[in-house]
C-alpha cells in the first residue's frame, strides 16, 4: 500500500475524507470473479503491476530518498557486512565526497532512511548481545538510554536494500 501510495495509484481525498485510487491509462476497468464491480480486481491489479516483488518496493523507496541518503545506504553496503557503526559511515563518507559531513547530518541521513524503511537501529540490541555473550558492564547497562554516537549501530532491513 505505501507504494500505491507514493506512486500516486491510492490517494485520500480529502474533499471525501475516503481513500480513492487512479487507474492507469492502459489498464482496463472489468468485473472481477470476485463479484466486486471491478473495484477490487483493479486494485488487484495494480498492485500486482506495480510492485511485483520486494526488489521493486525497495528500488521506490530508494528512488524517493533524497541522493545524500542513497550516498549512505551505498557507503554501509560497501562494508559488506550485517552491521556497520555511525563512526565507521561518518569516516566513509567523509573520505568519499563528503569532507564536511558532522555527527548531525549524518544522523538525519540515517533517521530518514529509518524512516523510510530502509535501515534498522541495532544499538538497543548491543548491551542485550553483551549480557548473553558475559561482556556487559555496569556503565553500559546504566547508560543503555544515553549512547553516543559511536556505539550507534545500523543494519539493512532487506537484504535487497543492500543489494
Amino acid at each position: 500500500l505505501e507504494h500505491l501510495v507514493r506512486t500516486n495509484f491510492l490517494y485520500y481525498d480529502v474533499m471525501f475524507f475516503t481513500w480513492n485510487y487512479n487507474l492507469p491509462t492502459s489498464t482496463t476497468t472489468t468485473p472481477s470473479s470476485d463479484g466486486d464491480g471491478g473495484g477490487g480486481g483493479v486494485l488487484k491489479e495494480l498492485v500486482a503491476q506495480s510492485c511485483q516483488d520486494v526488489l521493486g518496493l525497495v528500488q521506490s523507496k530508494l528512488e524517493a530518498c533524497r541522493e545524500t541518503v542513497r550516498a549512505v545506504l551505498i557507503r554501509a553496503a560497501y562494508t559488506g557486512t550485517n552491521e556497520v557503526a555511525a563512526s565507521l559511515l561518518l569516516a566513509l563518507m567523509r573520505a568519499t565526497g563528503y569532507p564536511e559531513m558532522n555527527q548531525d547530518e549524518l544522523r538525519r541521513l540515517l533517521d530518514e532512511a529509518m524512516d523510510e524503511g530502509l535501515l534498522l537501529n541495532t544499538t538497543w540490541d548491543l548491551p542485550q548481545q553483551q549480557q548473553s555473550s558475559g561482556q556487559a558492564d555496569d556503565t553500559a547497562a546504566a547508560n543503555s538510554t544515553t549512547l553516543d554516537f559511536d556505539s550507534q549501530r545500523f543494519k539493512f532491513s532487506h537484504d535487497k536494500v543492500k543489494e
